[in-house]
């Protein structure tokens, strides 16, 4: 995995706003790339509305 970011990307202490990043995946077997969806909910807990 490779990662690089730009300061307009990031909050306190250097952690990166997905909806800011708007990351890309690469699937090799299949040579496509997509993009990584919208928020869905907070982690630990949305499982428990399901």
């Amino acid at each position: 995995m490779d990662v690089k970011d730009d300061e307009t990307v990031l909050v306190e202490k250097g952690l990166p706003v997905i909806e800011k990043v708007e990351p890309i995946i690469y699937g090799p077997e299949v040579d496509t790339y997509h993009g990584i969806g919208k928020f869905l909910g907070k982690g630990f807990s949305i499982g428990k509305e399901m």
